[in-house]
């Protein structure tokens, strides 16, 4: 990769300075010691862009961490801000871990299969489990349970319903101050392989406690596959958070992948895109130059991955433009679940999407930079293809 795609700014502070000081975090909430060196070093203005970005990606809470250390240090007002960050983290923790007994125990006494997926399983592997940071709890029941497991938290948890989407239902437990997010599936809107090999997980999940027939955690192949498929979903959404990136890195340390699993999921090349990029922070190994293109696409603050995406599919800005416009009828199902139940709504919701476009100006400058990306050759034809190699073809 060229030294001027490598050094692009990100605000005032460039690329590289950005990706140094980044992985500084990262290797610190592996390691628990770190030198600051990348950091201390930033000017001030690097150092107020560098912190925006860190809170972006959910990383304030590891900064305020370093701050009360001693590792680390901003000006005073910043440095109690990203304090208190680390402070809620750690609050956050607590009430989770206590509503994850809770609501086990109900499902148990209730006779509900359930296993607790994503945050409330993969922070027990963190060094300290509260550094996996987490807004709500992914909770995942069996189809047929489904209907048995809402009775439960609306009854007995007092949990108030907030809606529902084609593979989860959304609750907020006041008592708990989080949202529970209620899945009867994990494979929805993943590509059709994925979806294959991640169905019915519940049946081969493992269980918790020996003498708990109810409670269970998903293998460590499902977890790998279900954390590499969001990362590919949000990553081509320009969406990524460091959490992710250490999922991943407990995860692999694991000798119980099934790697057959993965090629027929058809994550292996992004699975070794993954392990190669965190062998690079930690090792300093060398990343090939389409995996040096992943790399820039997965940390830029921007949503330059989304426009690789959509500059690779669409080719220019008017045609990128219609298809936000008139998105096929699968994605506003995607987007609007309660369409598949009333599909006479589909002309309103049309209207409804171009009045929004119209008047939300937060649409406005995401799309716009979106269109400009595209027509002034921000991503080349390589990046794109770069992508595709390192494992994401079958999200763009």
């Amino acid at each position: 990769m060229s030294k001027k795609k490598q050094d692009v700014e990100i605000n005032k502070i460039s690329f590289l300075k950005l990706k140094e000081s980044f992985y500084e975090i990262f290797r610190y909430a592996i390691n628990d010691k770190m030198d600051g060196q990348f950091i201390n070093e930033l000017n001030n203005e690097e150092k107020r862009d560098f912190i925006n970005y860190c809170v972006e990606k959910k990383a304030g809470h590891l900064l305020g961490y370093a701050i009360k250390n001693d590792y680390i240090t901003f000006v005073e007002e910043i440095d109690k801000c990203l304090l208190k960050e680390c402070f809620n983290s750690i609050s956050r923790y607590a009430f989770s871990e206590n509503a994850v007994k809770v609501i086990s125990s109900y499902l148990t006494k209730n006779k509900i299969k359930h296993s607790f997926i994503k945050g409330p399983t993969l922070r027990k592997r963190y060094k300290y489990p509260w550094m996996r940071v987490s807004n709500d709890i992914d909770l995942l029941v069996d189809p047929k349970d489904l209907e048995k497991a809402k009775e439960v938290l609306e009854k007995d948890l007092k949990a108030e319903y907030l809606g529902y989407s084609d593979h989860d239902v959304s609750y907020i437990i006041k008592s708990f101050h989080l949202h529970i997010e209620l899945h009867h599936s994990i494979n929805v809107d993943l590509p059709e392989d994925i979806q294959y090999v991640l169905n019915d997980v519940l049946s081969r999940s493992n269980r918790v406690n020996e003498d708990n027939e109810y409670y269970l955690e998903l293998t460590d192949t499902d977890n790998v596959l279900l954390i590499l498929s969001h990362l590919a979903k949000h990553m081509t959404n320009g969406q990524f958070w460091i959490t992710m990136l250490l999922d991943c890195y407990y995860l692999f340390k694991s000798n119980d992948i099934d790697i057959e699993s993965i090629k027929n999921a058809r994550l292996y090349d992004l699975y070794i895109t993954v392990k190669n990029l965190i062998d690079s922070i930690l090792n300093n190994k060398e990343l090939n130059e389409k995996e040096q293109c992943f790399e820039r696409l997965l940390l830029c603050s921007t949503s330059e991955a989304y426009v690789a995406v959509n500059k690779g599919k669409h080719k220019n800005k008017f045609k990128y433009g219609l298809s936000r416009l008139f998105p096929p009828k699968k994605e506003l199902y995607r987007i609007y679940p309660y369409l598949g139940k009333h599909k006479y709504l589909l002309p309103f919701y049309y209207v409804r999407r171009w009045f929004k476009f119209l008047f939300r100006r937060d649409l406005h400058k995401k799309y716009s930079e979106i269109l400009n990306g595209i027509d002034n050759n921000q991503i080349s034809s390589e990046e794109y293809a770069a992508l595709k190699d390192c494992g994401l073809k079958e999200y763009i």
